[in-house]
């Protein structure tokens, strides 16, 4: 019996917020590094970490788009924590039932002036359509957990104990919905106090999402399948008989949706409900599934709750949280939606535990497995003392000395006393050793490396501070417009990666550091504006610098069906970045409906070209290359023709694995790579060993297709729906066979099947 193979494609899951931590690759081949910075963090920190929530505000501009060694790493979910006051257990947004305003409020809800207590948020909920102030809209902010509130008669609402610097915020009743506003604490200035802004929200018609989800296991309608929003929103909705689940209330904005049901795998797409066009009406095929229940323990058997738990799928450049992201008090954890014939590794990360990594492949003979995880204690870190001195090389009070690890959570801290003292104990060892990082205001930091000691006679050290550079500036766009809320940050290598100085633009624009090394590069970005990296900048001097960001790129265009040249009204679209003749696709890719085949693409780079890989249902899929990036009044449409599949013309591969006494080999993973150009021995590029193992070979502008699956009890597999005239490769290994590859130099022909045998090495071979 063949297993069922289908053209891989890229799958992501939230849960409830996103974290950096390990890709596929780095797993399976070689380290990542994250593909943005966030403040506070840099992208040599993001090659490693335990899966933990950001404490800093996400950039306001894309990341650039992946490369073989620069993939997407962001993993969504978090614990649920409870706010100061009441506490909000994790939960759908109310979508049905009661009314969404029937949420009880947190905090208290006063209709009083704002507050410039750095942790309350107020404002205000009113009609976008005549400013009429709304009572009973339910007010939703989110950063790593889910804090909500109701608006009193005057549509006015106040929370307090706000435990986080930043919160994406938006509110809704019943069908009405503001649109998403980042919300961040401002530092406090001349003119304002720390806090919070005073918010308001306008409410106007939302729109609805309608899901269609079924079996690709049955070819039917799927009941009883979830449908989930993913961070921040996290609303959700069970489909009925007919497999059609509704999701109301929806801004103009991007969305993610994670869809899964009982016995098949999860799948993942996004949605772009930002434009004046219809909304969209997706459709997802669930695969095959199966689930995975395991337990997390030390060797005495002690059992280890509240371990953080992630998984990674082959082929998906993210990771993602299970039903469950953490081990419960008895160690236990489990998800029921992992694929079928797909490698599996499991992220298995607890606090002053040494992490572990652990593979698994689910198949139809065994579609549910018990593991068990054994951790071992991290080794005591040493200790360290020792005195800190300023640029008068006097005693310094108060500066901070820290010592961070390669988590992102691993942090040692202390302040020095009134004689510039300090200890610190069970040190961690980061990327280059066991360092010490020291900063004070006024002073340039400094950082150390030590060689730590027992903790009852630490080793004494002296750091000095140097004097630190100032720098004032402002940040404008090319019309001269002051841009408020700018980022701004500072960057060195004397800084570790968990530590990156940044500051956001005062309502004219401006910013300032003061305590700057020498040698600082500085990265500055705004919403709709192309980042500025690597920027040098005078320090220390009198006037002002400017720093002027140029607005992002569009690419706009339409796509038409190449024999009737009408518009094909539902497509996807990846924009990739050009390496010459070939480009690399950003799997994050942008689902379209328009009626009149139109599509505009935002937030790209001016001046730089991008491929586009357009697919469809029923059409082959088409790459056009080098479109430039311009300005949207100056962005040139571009016509997209696509060509109708036809079946009669697709090839079919079918095969069998056998060992050097031809005995089958079951359960070999078999990956087929349907190219454009010929395949090439060895491991060179363009087809080594890292991009076929991780799937990222699928992102190649000259991979038509890249399909998986497993050889069955008699070593079978079976490939159908080949794009015709193309190269043909497979890749194969396993327990019993290593790693090995099957060339069809020739290419595939119209509408014939072929069949192979493929033999395993033996193991002298």
């Amino acid at each position: 019996m063949s297993l069922h193979t289908s053209d891989r494609r890229r799958v992501a899951v939230s849960r409830l917020m996103p974290v950096c931590v390990f890709s596929v690759l780095s797993l399976l081949a070689a380290a990542c590094s994250s593909s943005a910075p966030q403040p506070g963090s840099n992208a040599a920190g993001a090659q490693t970490g335990r899966p933990k929530a950001t404490t800093s505000p996400p950039q306001s501009s894309d990341s650039t788009p992946a490369t073989d060694v620069d993939t997407p790493q962001i993993v969504h979910g978090a614990p649920v924590a409870k706010e100061d006051g009441e506490a909000v257990s994790e939960k759908p947004v109310a979508i049905e039932g009661a009314p969404a305003a029937s949420a009880p409020p947190i905090g208290e809800t006063k209709p009083e002036e704002p507050d410039d207590e750095p942790r309350v948020v107020t404002g205000e909920v009113v009609l976008e359509s005549d400013g009429t102030a709304v009572a009973g809209a339910r007010v939703l902010l989110r950063s790593n957990k889910l804090v909500e509130t109701t608006t009193d008669d005057s549509g006015r609402f106040r929370v307090s104990g706000a435990s986080s610097d930043w919160f994406w915020m938006w509110a809704e009743k019943a069908n009405l919905v503001s649109p998403r506003q980042l919300l961040k604490r401002r530092p406090a200035s001349a003119t304002a106090a720390e806090g919070f802004p005073t918010v308001r929200l306008m409410l106007s018609p939302g729109r609805e999402l309608k899901i269609t989800v079924n079996s690709s296991v049955t070819r039917e309608p799927l009941a009883g399948a979830v449908a989930r929003l993913g961070y921040p929103d996290q609303a959700s909705a069970k489909t009925g008989h007919d497999g059609i689940a509704v999701l109301p209330g929806l801004r103009f904005d991007k969305y993610e949706v994670w869809v899964e049901a009982a016995g098949h795998a999860r799948a993942r797409d996004e949605f772009d409900l930002s434009g004046p066009g219809d909304v969209p009406t997706p459709r997802f095929s669930l695969g095959a599934g199966g689930t995975v229940r395991g337990i997390v323990k030390e060797e005495s058997g002690k059992l280890l709750g509240g371990t953080h738990i992630i998984f990674f799928t082959e082929g998906v450049p993210y990771g993602y949280h299970g039903e469950t992201s953490l081990t419960d008090e008895k160690g236990e954890f489990f998800d029921r939606h992992l694929p079928l014939n797909t490698t599996t590794v499991i992220s298995v990360d607890l606090k002053d535990y040494l992490p572990v990594r652990k593979q698994l492949t689910l198949a139809d003979p065994q579609r549910e497995q018990q593991i068990e995880i054994v951790l071992d204690r991290r080794p005591p870190g040493g200790s360290i003392a020792g005195v800190v001195t300023g640029s008068d090389d006097k005693p310094l009070a108060g500066a901070t000395v820290a010592n961070f690890g390669k988590q992102h959570d691993e942090k040692r801290a202390t302040t020095t006393d009134k004689n510039g003292r300090f200890i610190l104990h069970d040190l961690f060892t980061g990327q280059a050793g066991v360092e010490l990082f020291v900063t004070a205001h006024g002073l340039a930091p400094a950082h150390e490396r030590i060689e730590p000691g027992p903790a009852n006679a630490p080793p004494q050290v002296k750091i000095s501070l140097a004097a630190g550079h100032k720098i004032r500036g402002r940040v404008e766009n090319k019309s001269g417009q002051l841009l408020e809320g700018a980022s701004v940050s500072a960057q060195s290598p004397r800084f570790p990666w968990q530590y990156t100085p940044y500051v956001r633009t005062d309502a004219d624009g401006k910013f300032e550091f003061d305590s700057l090394p020498e040698g600082v590069a500085f990265r500055v970005s705004a919403e709709d504006y192309s980042d500025h990296d690597n920027l040098v900048l005078t320090l220390d001097g009198d006037q002002p610098v400017v720093v002027v960001l140029q607005a992002t790129g569009v690419v706009r265009g339409t796509i038409v069906d190449a024999a009737s040249g009408k518009a094909v009204t539902r497509f996807r679209i990846l924009k990739g970045i050009d390496f010459g003749n070939q480009a690399h696709f950003d799997p994050r890719s942008e689902a379209i409906q328009s009626t009149d085949g139109s599509f505009t693409i935002k937030k790209l780079e001016i001046g730089k070209t991008y491929s586009l890989r357009v697919e469809a249902d029923g059409y082959l899929r088409t790459i056009e290359p080098n479109v430039p990036a311009r300005e949207l009044e100056l962005a040139e449409p571009v016509r997209i023709s696509l060509a109708k599949r036809d079946r009669s013309k697709l090839a079919t591969l079918a095969g069998k694995v056998v060992d050097h006494s031809e005995k089958p080999l079951a359960h070999i993973q078999v990956r087929l790579i349907v190219s454009s150009i010929a395949p090439q021995n060895g491991n060179a590029n363009p087809f080594n060993w890292g991009l076929i193992e991780s799937g990222q070979l699928e992102q190649k502008s000259f991979v038509d297709q890249y399909l998986v699956t497993v050889t069955d009890e008699k070593g079978e597999f079976k490939f159908d729906d080949l794009v015709p005239e193309r190269y043909l490769q497979i890749a194969y290994w396993g327990n019993k066979a290593p790693k090995g590859r099957w060339l069809a130099l020739d290419q595939t022909e119209p509408g014939t099947s072929q069949s192979t045998t493929i033999t395993a090495p033996g193991p002298s071979s």
